[in-house]
């Protein structure tokens, strides 16, 4: 049975702490265990510069990881990830709050679901109560083990949980978890704006390019599983599964509607032009020896 709990909760630009601290706030006051509850709140040292953030209201359960900036979110959440020893963790945004009262609780029923703990689990989204989709991925240390951390760090923004997403649709382990989690920007739903969105067509192609990669995580998933039926199933499975997820993603690669995201849900800022380019050098090169 899983007792400890991580929550991944990165943030940048002191005009988002205030977020940061009442998401940290939500966590702490809504636990029933707070005790075995931490939340590694993710700063950059060239953002913090030596100031501090005042945590006095957040239960004594959060742990600043300070150091430097990742090119990719993924990245700074397996940095998150690699000081978490609890017995699961997930990604909690600095944009939204807890809404369920004694939430470690539940996800620690619905985690046990599974004795092995192999699945890929997600928190609700209280604005799409029917969405089945991994928005904020909950794995345990069995999970990260076995994926070898808790995101792909080859995109500058979106699909990262996608293909945890995708993951858990090839393994026919994927887990709603009835928690729900709320905006707290006045005025705008769930999910915000993408700080330095852009060439969403490109990056579409390279999730398409790399599912394979999901299919050889699912895979091992099923392998450690151990129940034959159960794998059989799956692989016979893939190709239906592995087109409906191509087709899921369809619309983005679609340079209209890749425009239309790029217009309306682009916040300034973000990703810098040398760190954008670092990461989109090495996702052309992966392109280039996909089609050699």
């Amino acid at each position: 049975m899983i007792d400890t709990i991580d929550v991944l909760l990165p943030t940048r630009g002191e005009h988002r702490w205030p977020g940061a601290i009442r998401a940290c706030e939500s966590i702490a006051q809504r636990a029933d265990k707070p005790e075995s509850v931490r939340i590694l709140l993710g700063l950059d040292s060239d953002d913090v510069k030596g100031r501090t953030l005042d945590l006095t209201s957040t239960g004594g359960i959060v742990t600043p990881i300070i150091a430097d900036r990742e090119d990719t979110l993924g990245a700074k959440l397996n940095r998150l990830n690699g000081h978490s020893d609890a017995d699961a963790r997930f990604y909690f945004a600095d944009d939204v709050t807890m809404a369920t009262a004694g939430w470690d609780t539940v996800l620690r029923e619905q985690v046990d679901l599974f004795p092995d703990h192999l699945c890929v689990y997600t928190l609700s989204v209280a604005e799409q109560p029917d969405s089945l989709f991994a928005h904020m991925p909950v794995l345990t240390r069995e999970m990260t083990a076995l994926l070898g951390g808790y995101a792909p760090d080859v995109f500058p923004f979106w699909w990262w949980d996608t293909w945890l997403d995708e993951i858990g649709e090839l393994s026919g382990r994927k887990l709603t978890i009835p928690v729900e989690i709320v905006s707290s920007l006045p005025g705008q739903d769930w999910r915000g704006k993408t700080m330095g969105l852009r060439d969403v067509a490109f990056w579409a192609r390279v999730f398409d390019e790399s599912r394979d990669s999901r299919i050889g995580a699912a895979l091992q998933i099923l392998d450690e599983i151990g129940h034959p039926g159960h794998k059989a199933m799956m692989i016979k499975r893939m190709p239906w599964i592995s087109a409906w997820l191509a087709d899921r993603n369809a619309n983005l690669r679609d340079p209209d509607e890749a425009s239309y995201f790029e217009r309306h849900c682009t916040e300034p800022g973000g990703i810098e032009d040398a760190r954008y380019q670092r990461v989109k050098a090495r996702a052309m090169a992966f392109m280039q020896a996909k089609a050699a």
